[in-house]
């Protein structure tokens, strides 16, 4: 868990001057890569789930939130006032889904898009009044 203990400052640099579409995260692009991390590595994800606190889930969102969601979310100019209620839906609605997944032994297939379709799906119904930015 070392490793999202920071976040690689030519990234975050380039967050400024990024094209808006690079910084859309939820696409098959990035899904795919994470989930198939998650499923190789379901025993760490297990102990997050159950331990939270043991893990610093919460330390590892709040640096993910400043440096790399917030920054994201200003050049789609959603106002900084709402942005906290953005994160904590769109990343405990996303760990609810990876949850199920993991409870079902992730039997659905990442290669076949069940789950990354859910992803999407939660995003696209957002979509239709602000930006997708996830």
């Amino acid at each position: 868990m070392e490793h999202f203990s920071f976040v690689p400052d030519r990234f975050v640099s380039n967050i400024e001057n990024a094209p808006l579409d690079d910084l859309v995260f939820i696409n098959t692009r990035y899904l795919i890569p994470y989930l198939t991390f998650i499923k190789e590595n379901k025993s760490v994800y297990r102990a997050a789930f159950k331990n939270p606190v043991c893990m610093n889930t919460e330390k590892q969102l709040e640096n993910v939130s400043r440096y790399v969601l917030m920054p994201i979310m200003s050049r789609f100019h959603i106002p900084e006032k709402e942005q906290p209620y953005w994160i904590g839906f769109t990343v405990h609605g996303c760990m609810a889904i990876v949850r199920e997944w993991m409870n079902r032994n992730c039997e659905d297939s990442v290669d076949d898009k069940v789950i990354s379709k859910n992803y999407q799906n939660k995003v696209e119904i957002r979509k239709k009044k602000v930006y997708n930015i996830f």
